[in-house]
């Protein structure tokens, strides 16, 4: 599925004075989404500003969240103790999924675990 949020290139190309059809068909997008643009990144009382309205942009898509065994400690454990058995992060997200089959803040996938190993790898002196 493309992706249908602007990227600045496609903000550069907005001019003031189209309606959000043209600018639309400019940048291929539905004027539903050209009037969505718009509306997250007016500020309000100033003209459509595109450095300010891709740094808004931007500022929204980056959510620091915080890593799943990170906050789950029961998870972390069940994981931790299936790496002790050399098990591979495929192995122990297949069997969560099955052992803990209504749970499914149980559940974690292979890449959430290789990417916890790695920011651990990288933390440790």
């Amino acid at each position: 599925m493309p992706d249908v949020r602007p990227g600045q290139g496609d903000r550069n190309t907005a001019c003031p004075g189209q309606s959000l059809r043209q600018i639309g068909v400019v940048v291929c997008r539905a004027a539903s989404t050209v009037s969505r643009e718009l509306r997250r990144n007016l500020v309000a009382g100033r003209p459509y500003r595109v450095t300010s309205a891709h740094s808004l942009a931007y500022e929204r898509a980056s959510r620091p969240k915080p890593a799943k065994l990170h906050t789950n400690t029961v998870l972390r454990a069940e994981v931790e103790a299936d790496l002790r058995k050399k098990y591979s992060p495929g192995q122990i997200a297949g069997r969560l999924r099955v052992e803990f089959r209504d749970e499914p803040g149980m559940r974690v996938s292979p890449e959430t675990i290789y990417q916890s190993l790695h920011v651990q790898s990288r933390t440790r002196p």
